[in-house]
């Protein structure tokens, strides 16, 4: 048994943190846990609705999250689920009961899915605090329950009334004191009472009919009662309310009808029918109340349960309900559906830099532009957050799905102006069709899911079809994930150097420090496939700081070996740059520990990371020029930022971009663009790097346009350290 467990454990850690890259973004609760109900990963917004963190119940089996008498059987529930493979926990979306770190008992929605992989069974859990909702409903139904006990008792009074009223009418020796007392409950009744003859026409009301309905005594007196039909129901409700008079003598329930000044009103009425001695029908009595106020309250709880209370598009309850009858309607129809998931780009940009209220009228704006690129038939929903879906129903071919989501894209790339801004944003949205890829809701929903997430890799922007091969890439992300997560704590990572030669002066005067992964059984994993993920996820953090100080650590070594001041090259992050204070924290931290002088560390930057908030961004940069560290711009020519920025920039370098570099001298535009970008630095007294120098035609060429300091395979490709300094040694002999 413990050979058992510890290839599970084993099995967990090589393939596991289910869907991690979303599920730290997710606003739901993610919880996952292996067959026994061990916790395997728990994500931020579980943390927030369970109050532990996730170290807390990492490890921990999860019916520390149950209230009893749940917990004591959960682990027996998940052994019988194992052994029969029963599905009654997996696939639907139910309600359960939490139970946070300090006791608070809470209402959740849990939709769970199981995987398999290498014969084990996972659990995944994403879990949604209803409480809001749950409230909502006790309210609705406290509202409902108080009009139904308020109308039964008022109709058991006036029933009273009409028993007595009858009485009073057989008993014809009593007829006068009876109808005198009659008359005084009649009229001063809060209700509206109508009385007509046997053929339904009337003969009488009281003040309360008159104040209800505007109706003058004139006006329905003689009348049949049908003049104040609203036009709502048809023959067969009619039909039906006469039937129930004929066959027990009395109807009750909710009718809409017409006031004399046109409007249309519920009203919840009572009809009894009066027989005389001979049995005869003699009469009909009508009471009823005016319950708009009551619905009113009804229809509000009902907007709240089901409608996002900012854009006023249907929540995600409703969306799934939606979904549901979607999908029974185009199984019933042999329908097509498609099932869309919109993500907006750079609406955090939005909320970080404009604040939450200007997002909240974006959000509004971007409900609107969505609920006009589709038709009345089909579904706009907002999950939350800038997460919204759209169901398209009863589509005929692919292609109308394409359209739908590349009008969708079209729209939401126009301005939006809130608040004196011109907000410029977009959408990347997946597709999911039914039944092609999934039969049901959940698959659709994650089938959706992964394909939107696939168009924001893809450059944003785009719409992507589910393809079943995204499920493969999926999984090799999860995998690839866990592995990074253990190569992070195990620090894998090693940090190789690529030398930059001053080919005017013949010699090496600094070096770039890239990181290298080399897995000990996949062996070494290209940057390319890594760092992508590591930012995602935010484990560039501590890769950054690993490389920074082995960095340094090695620089101060070959400065005490006598090689020189040879500069490093550190490449900083856009996580990294986020974090302000702390990265310089620890850039001091560094450089104390490993004794380093600041003036040989050099920090590299891109284009596109120092434009995210250009102000931030420049306070940050003159922070590390001023502890003595110098600056450098990566990859320049390929991002936006303009001259007036860059002058504004603390940067002492520019790094010509491989790309621009690679088809020259051969490549006129090329030509022309190192050039400029030469002659541009010298102007502002900048240092210039050329990367990617291959080839000698390349090295003359730069050299005849006065670049000095060369960085590429030409001389030599990234290197070991102790290969590194055999590099160091024979350049210098």
């Amino acid at each position: 048994m413990a050979h058992a467990t510890d290839v599970l454990m084993k099995h967990f850690k090589d393939s596991s943190a289910l869907f991690d890259a979303i599920m730290q973004s997710a606003v739901d609760g993610m919880v996952i846990i292996d067959q026994r109900g061990v916790v395997l990963a728990f994500n931020r917004s579980a943390e927030k609705l369970f109050g532990y963190k996730a170290e807390e119940v990492t490890g921990q089996n999860v019916s520390m999250l149950m209230p009893s008498p749940f917990r004591e059987g959960h682990d027996g529930y998940l052994e019988r689920y194992i052994a029969t493979g029963r599905r009654i926990i997996v696939g639907t979306i139910r309600e359960v009961t939490g139970r946070r770190k300090d006791g608070f008992q809470f209402p959740l929605e849990l939709s769970v899915s199981e995987f398999r992989s290498e014969g084990c069974i996972f659990f995944s859990g994403i879990l949604h605090d209803i409480t809001e909702r749950k409230d909502d409903e006790r309210a609705l139904q406290e509202a409902r329950t108080q009009l139904e006990e308020r109308v039964r008792k008022r109709t058991e009074q006036l029933e009273h009334v009409n028993e007595r009223l009858q009485q009073r009418l057989e008993e014809e020796s009593r007829m006068a004191a009876e109808l005198r007392l009659a008359s005084k409950v009649f009229e001063n009744a809060g209700e509206a009472i109508l009385i007509t003859d046997e053929n339904a026409r009337v003969i009488s009301v009281n003040d309360a009919y008159v104040r209800i309905t505007g109706f003058d005594r004139d006006q329905i007196i003689g009348r049949n009662p049908r003049i104040a039909k609203s036009g709502r129901h048809d023959k067969s409700f009619y039909k039906a309310m006469w039937d129930g008079l004929r066959e027990s003598g009395k109807w009750s329930g909710e009718i809409w009808d017409r006031r004399d000044n046109g409007e249309i009103y519920p009203k919840w009425l009572t009809i009894t029918v009066v027989r005389n001695e001979a049995d005869e029908v003699s009469n009909y009595v009508g009471i009823f109340t005016d319950i708009s106020e009551a619905k009113q309250v009804e229809e509000r709880l009902q907007q709240l349960a089901y409608y996002d209370s900012l854009t006023n598009l249907p929540n995600r309850k409703l969306f799934s309900e939606r979904l549901e009858h979607d999908l029974e309607t185009a199984l019933r129809h042999k329908k097509r559906l498609a099932l869309m998931f919109i993500d907006l780009d750079r609406f955090k940009y939005v909320n970080d830099t404009f604040g939450h209220a200007v997002g909240d009228e974006l959000l509004v704006e971007v409900s609107k532009r969505l609920r006009g690129c589709v038709r009345k038939a089909d579904t706009v929903a907002r999950l939350g957050g800038d997460e919204f879906t759209v169901i398209l129903t009863d589509v005929g071919r692919e292609e109308h799905a394409a359209q739908v989501a590349g009008n969708i894209i079209t729209q939401l790339q126009k301005p939006i102006h809130v608040a004196g801004e011109e907000l410029l944003i977009g959408a990347s949205i997946g597709i999911s069709l039914h039944p092609q890829d999934g039969e049901n809701a959940e698959t659709l929903v994650k089938h959706a899911d992964i394909a939107m997430y696939q168009a924001k890799k893809g450059g944003r922007g785009i719409f992507k079809f589910f393809m079943e091969e995204m499920n493969a890439w999926t999984r090799h992300q999860i995998t690839l994930e866990a592995k990074l997560k253990r190569a992070v704590e195990r620090n894998e990572f090693t940090v190789f150097y690529q030398p930059k030669v001053d080919q005017m002066a013949g010699k090496v005067v600094g070096m770039e420090a890239l990181v290298r992964w080399e897995h000990p059984e996949h062996g070494v994993v290209s940057p390319g496939e890594f760092i992508p993920l590591a930012e995602e996820t935010g484990m560039i953090i501590p890769i950054g700081v690993q490389v920074l100080t082995e960095a340094c650590h090695q620089a101060k070594r070959w400065l005490d070996a006598g090689f020189g001041s040879l500069r490093v090259a550190v490449n900083l992050s856009a996580r990294q740059l986020s974090q302000r204070d702390e990265f310089r924290q620890t850039l001091e931290a560094v450089l104390e520990d490993t004794g380093l002088p600041p003036e040989m560390l050099e920090i590299e930057v891109t284009e596109s990371m120092i434009m995210q908030d250009v102000d931030h961004t420049i306070k940050t940069l003159q922070g590390l020029t001023e502890m003595g560290m110098h600056l450098a711009m990566d990859d320049f020519g390929t991002g936006y930022s303009s001259l007036s920025y860059l002058k504004r920039f603390p940067i002492d370098t520019l790094k010509i971009d491989r790309s621009f570099v690679r088809d020259t001298p051969a490549d006129p535009d090329d030509v022309a663009i190192v050039s400029a970008i030469i002659s541009m630095a010298r102007s502002l007294n900048l240092c210039v790097v050329a990367e990617g120098v291959e080839t000698r035609e390349q090295l003359v060429f730069l050299k005849n346009l006065g670049c000095s300091i060369i960085q590429g395979y030409h001389f030599s490709p990234p290197l070991p350290s102790d290969k590194f300094e055999d590099y160091l040694r024979k350049f210098s002999m």
